[in-house]
């Protein structure tokens, strides 16, 4: 079965269940270095061979990593660059997509169709080593969630039923983290088109060579038909707006798009992003009163202060919502020159 992206597919909520969230938070509790050495029956296929299985208790027993002390990943894991990354505390990313066997993303309309049980693999490291794995994994109905939190060289399932605060080193630098609630991740993915996030036809498209061998490589393993249809949108752009826009489809667009999502409001497509935001009000209860994007003046524009945390305005709500108890320095200079420029 083919979820296809696009809100209504998603239906009424199929998410983690009570049960599987109490099973979790028993083992959690009852295994205190999150993962041991305990990697369960070898004889039972991981996650990665039966997706349909509920979430297991160990990132071992979901079969991403041959070797969680390498993190070699399995041959089923393929592993794919978004041509704009979602900031979260600066965290490097390793990232998967393991298609159910047989089967394949219809990417023949502008609109992916993804088989069910899909699974799409998030694996944050600071410094010191990983942090946290994410999972998405596609239904009939609304998308499933779940976060394993490392330990050393193991990681254990949470519960899902709150945010996890950690400290965390990146570039030399301690800083917070929080692994989001899967209610946090709802929110995001049920404000954007498609509950998936970062393989879309937009971010596997553009003109590097880098990008055309991923997708061929994606075509060549079967994860994707053989003639994806790909977004251009960001083509006949270049120089900073180029930059902006891609920065809009990495940290904002899931969210601002339009489409009617739970968290959406304005869009931040690249057809229409200038249109959106220079000299145009708030109107959002979500946001402070003000202009989104006042030309010549980064400081006294809401979408600016949003990112940059440079505000009093307690109105002013830090966007992206979550990854920003560090913020984004290159990010920041490169809206707060565009702005100023205008």
């Amino acid at each position: 079965m083919l979820l296809a992206s696009n809100r209504a597919t998603r239906g009424a909520s199929l998410r983690t269940t009570p049960a599987l969230r109490l099973t979790a938070f028993v083992y959690v509790l009852a295994c205190p270095a999150c993962g041991g050495g305990d990697s369960g029956d070898p004889n039972e296929p991981t996650l990665v061979e039966a997706p349909a299985q509920a979430f297991p208790p160990t990132l071992n027993q979901v079969g991403l990593y041959q070797d969680l002390v390498q993190r070699t990943p399995s041959p089923r894991a393929l592993p794919y660059t978004p041509r704009s990354g979602l900031w979260s505390n600066g965290l490097a990313k390793e990232r998967f997509i393991v298609v159910p066997q047989g089967e394949a993303i219809d990417a023949d309309e502008a609109d992916w169709a993804f088989p069910e049980n899909t699974l799409l693999f998030k694996t944050f490291v600071g410094d010191d080593g990983p942090v946290e794995t994410r999972i998405v994994r596609t239904t009939g109905g609304a998308p499933e969630f779940a976060a394993y939190r490392w330990d050393g060289d193991q990681a254990a399932l949470l519960d899902g039923e709150r945010g996890v605060d950690l400290e965390v080193r990146v570039d030399d630098e301690t800083t917070a983290h929080e692994i989001p609630s899967i209610r946090s991740c709802e929110q995001c993915h049920e404000s954007s088109p498609s509950p998936v996030l970062g393989f879309a036809p937009l971010q596997l498209a553009g003109a590097a060579e880098a990008a055309s061998e991923q997708v061929d490589r994606l075509v060549a393993a079967g994860a994707l038909s053989e003639k994806p249809r790909l977004d251009a949108a960001l083509d006949r752009f270049e120089g900073e707006e180029l930059s902006v826009l891609s920065y809009f489809v990495g940290n904002c667009v899931h969210c601002h798009n339009d489409s009617g999502g739970i968290a959406s409001s304005f869009d931040l497509s690249p057809a229409v992003a200038f249109d959106a935001v220079i000299d145009q009000p708030t109107a959002s209860s979500a946001s402070a009163v003000g202009i989104r994007v006042v030309p010549g003046d980064a400081a006294a524009s809401i979408l600016f202060q949003a990112v940059s945390g440079e505000t009093d305005d307690r109105e002013v709500k830090s966007m992206p919502p979550v990854g920003v108890q560090r913020r984004d320095e290159t990010g920041i200079e490169l809206l707060r020159g565009w702005i100023n420029g205008l």
